[in-house]
């Protein structure tokens, strides 16, 4: 049997997810050089280094089959949506919150968070794997008990067209 010509369509679209993030680099644009990781790579060392660049996580959920009207030419159109964990490691979290250090739990989440929609926003398409993404809301209040993490989850909603013999 022959192998596919691709991965499924699910592994592309997470694939550019995490290519479009890799691509973040400091400068005019963005606040930060992010490492990313895919979910299954937990146990990476890069989890564990403590220069000051944030790490994200990319991961996925199951998907919605979202139009069943769109069958006559053969494909259904779906969506995946993705998770994006942003994970920042701040040494100073121990600091008296009174000072005047900068920048501020707050402004180094609310920076990354900036940076990974404006870089979603800007390929929509994820490079033609995807009919469109829709960035939501972040998740922001789970670093309970983690001092030294700052952390925040990002929903992305990936609207794409499946074949029916795809995979």
């Amino acid at each position: 049997m022959a192998t596919p010509s691709l991965e499924p369509t699910e592994e592309r679209i997470i694939a550019a997810v995490a290519s479009t993030l890799g691509a973040i680099a400091a400068g005019s644009s963005y606040w930060y050089t992010p490492t990313v990781l895919r979910a299954d790579q937990y146990e990476d060392k890069r989890l564990y280094r403590t220069d000051k660049s944030p790490i994200y996580i990319v991961r996925d959920t199951s998907e919605l089959v979202q139009s069943p009207t769109s069958r006559q030419f053969g494909k259904d159109a779906r969506i995946l949506t993705v998770f994006v964990l942003l994970a920042y490691n701040d040494s100073r979290a121990d600091r008296n919150p009174y000072t005047t250090d900068s920048p501020t739990r707050g402004t180094i989440r609310h920076r990354m968070i900036r940076d990974v929609t404006k870089a979603l926003n800007a390929n929509t398409r994820l490079g033609g794997a995807a009919i469109d993404l829709d960035v939501s809301d972040p998740t922001k209040d789970f670093e309970e008990g983690l001092q030294t993490w700052i952390l925040a989850e990002v929903p992305v909603a990936v609207l794409y067209e499946h074949a029916y013999d795809e995979p």
